[in-house]
């Protein structure tokens, strides 16, 4: 979920923790209520995010 909420939005590293952070802490109230069996949230890693390479251009005599 994480790499496609990256993909289609791409948001910052600290917008992605906060997004993390809100998903987690539902998903642990929701295990604390016996909504849900497993928080699958607890193993999720953030997609670090890569930029794009610039074509370097070596100087010449010229």
């Amino acid at each position: 979920m994480y790499k496609r909420i990256q993909k289609k939005r791409n948001y910052s590293k600290s917008t992605m923790v906060v997004i993390s952070c809100i998903v987690h802490g539902s998903l642990a109230a929701a295990k604390k209520r016996k909504l849900i069996s497993e928080n699958v949230a607890a193993g999720a890693e953030i997609p670090k995010k890569t930029k794009a390479k610039k074509e370097r251009i070596a100087l010449t005599r010229e």
